[in-house]
């Protein structure tokens, strides 16, 4: 399938790269094998190796949802919304501006 992939980092203490895939955002961390000598793949054991950590049917689903979905207003109308939580404030003067919402207060 061969997709385009960068080695972006080398951590040598763990023999992990960390390598990014054209499409694909953000980075995988892949850890490398070692073998008996504690050398790692390189070369094309090294894209032998990667090739499986390559999420191919994601990478299609990335490119086929560019496209406009043609019901998602049928499934727009089914999402109920969280609803927002509820605060109660408590007046304390300790804390800047003298107000806080109990998610701040540690007992």
């Amino acid at each position: 399938m061969g997709s385009k992939y960068i080695i972006r980092e080398f951590n040598e203490a763990i023999a992990q790269i960390l390598i990014s895939i054209e499409g694909l955002p953000g980075d995988i961390a892949i850890d490398l094998p070692l073998d008996e000598n504690n050398n790692v793949p390189t070369g094309e054991a090294l894209d032998n190796y990667i090739e499986p950590f390559i999420p191919y049917e994601w990478l299609k689903r990335i490119e086929q949802c560019k496209r406009p979905i043609s019901n998602a207003g049928e499934i727009r109308g089914l999402v109920v919304p969280y609803p927002e939580p509820e605060q109660e404030l408590v007046s304390n003067p300790e804390i800047a501006g003298g107000v806080a919402t109990l998610s701040s207060i540690t007992v």
